[in-house]
């Protein structure tokens, strides 16, 4: 009996700990302009330095782009998750938990 106590303690411990870490978490915010012009004049200046590989550098233009929309699509996706965090934080509150 007292080791399916000590266990039920255990558990209980681990789950205020997880729960009351996963509230504090920052949220999380994508942060591309920079990044993503520099990489687009990087990508314009290697194109005018080797005019002869200038479809090549329209396709990595071109990949840029995608990589811009995939971390956006992605964003999108993080802050999706965040709203529900903060909706089960609001439900565990009202619960009394």
């Amino acid at each position: 009996m007292k080791q399916v106590a000590r266990i039920g303690i255990l558990v209980a411990v681990f789950a205020t700990g997880y729960l009351a870490g996963t509230m504090n978490q920052p949220t999380a915010e994508a942060q591309l302009g920079d990044a993503l012009k520099a990489a687009g004049d990087a990508a314009a200046d290697s194109a005018t330095a080797d005019a002869t590989d200038a479809a090549g550098s329209a396709g990595s233009l071109a990949e840029i782009g995608k990589l811009g929309t995939t971390i956006t699509d992605m964003q999108a996706n993080v802050d999706g998750l965040q709203n529900s965090l903060k909706l089960l934080s609001t439900i565990q509150s009202a619960l009394g938990g």
